[in-house]
């Protein structure tokens, strides 16, 4: 079955013929193209809005990813950080006990 939506349809002469079934024929097309005219253009509004929709959601879902892969690399980033102050940490721990040993042994002489 053949869509009627792509066909192109043209509105009325306004010429006026000798016999009321051409006139009658030609009002009636005339109402008909401006009805068709109106629905055509509330399915390109609602075609258009489906379609901002999808791309609303797809932008949503493309921000939310990329959102939870900066995360990921900033946790990372986190952990290194924080096991490279814990290593120095604990060589700190280290002197300040190697220094402490020091200090009560040179204490007992």
């Amino acid at each position: 079955m053949a869509s009627t939506y792509n066909k192109k349809l043209t509105p009325p002469t306004e010429e006026k013929s000798k016999s009321p079934d051409k006139d009658a024929r030609d009002q009636c097309r005339k109402v008909l193209f401006v009805d068709w005219s109106a629905a055509k253009s509330r399915f390109d509004a609602a075609y258009t809005t489906v379609e901002d929709n999808l791309d609303r959601k797809q932008y949503k879902i493309c921000c939310m990813v990329k959102t939870s892969d900066t995360l990921r690399e900033y946790r990372y980033m986190d952990y290194c950080v924080g096991i490279g102050a814990q290593v120095g940490a604990d060589i700190i721990k280290k002197n300040v006990e190697g220094y402490n040993a020091k200090k009560r042994i040179w204490r007992l002489l």
